[in-house]
């Protein structure tokens, strides 16, 4: 089991991500926030038929997505446009 914090709240060991490499990842949630928001609006006001809203799972998809490389594959599905 991976532990980052104690039970107390102090950390354990060094963090395993630094701030050069989370920035860009909260970054990348935070476009992925404010796409799935305006395909919500633009749905709402009859410009997009059908649109499947993903907010909250943003850091799962980033977060997944984070470790691929050049040639690994992702096979989506509509609510993973965070992953792409």
């Amino acid at each position: 089991m991976l532990e980052i914090l104690s039970p107390d709240g102090t950390l354990l060991d060094e963090a395993p991500l630094n701030v050069d490499r989370t920035v860009p990842l909260y970054r990348q949630m935070i476009e992925a926030r404010a796409y799935d928001r305006k395909g919500m609006a633009l749905q709402k006001q009859g410009r997009l038929a059908t649109y499947a809203p993903f907010e909250g799972q943003e850091a799962a998809q980033i977060g997944a997505a984070e470790p691929l490389g050049d040639e690994d594959w992702v096979v989506a599905t509509y609510r993973d446009a965070a992953l792409m």
